[in-house]
């Protein structure tokens, strides 16, 4: 079993490939593609925790979505993301806003620096192609070349 990361997916958002300048014809073959990836190096077995803003789509895409992608999904609910119920109810297990695990804090928009003890690095989405600096690894999609990143392997994104 490993461990995954990544954030920022926004499947089903046609404008988000103009708005990040992505590199898909279209919203079709983006999400075929963040399927495909996602599915190259993930294992039914592993884990996959996503810092929020998986969809655009309603409850029916989700319920879709939640059955191509393997692996077990804990979600951070993002800002674009439907409510914590409706994640749930697609498959996906939600997790709280911040979440800590060893040396990491896990969450959606990057927390301020009075909010990461010394020590610590936050690993957050949200602000797409924009880099952070300090104890921080922006972990969007578009960092990754649009693959999740093993949890072990994250610290090759931190920019200090």
């Amino acid at each position: 079993m490993k461990i995954f990361i990544t954030s920022d997916h926004h499947f089903g958002h046609a404008n988000i490939i103009k708005y990040c300048d992505r590199p898909f014809d279209n919203v079709a073959v983006m999400n075929a593609e963040m399927i495909h990836r996602w599915n190259e190096i993930v294992s039914d077995n592993d884990i996959v925790i996503h810092l929020g803003d998986i969809s655009l789509g309603g409850q029916l895409s989700l319920c879709a979505l939640y059955k191509c992608l393997r692996g077990t999904i804990i979600i951070i609910k993002g800002s674009h993301d439907r409510s914590k119920k409706q994640l749930a109810e697609a498959g996906f297990i939600v997790g709280s806003n911040p979440t800590y695990i060893g040396r990491y804090i896990l969450s959606h928009v990057p927390l301020a620096d009075s909010q990461i003890p010394k020590g610590m690095i936050n690993i957050h989405g949200h602000i797409h192609e924009k880099q952070t600096t300090g104890d921080r690894i922006n972990i969007c999609v578009e960092h990754t070349n649009y693959y999740p990143v093993l949890l072990k392997h994250v610290t090759k994104y931190l920019s200090i």
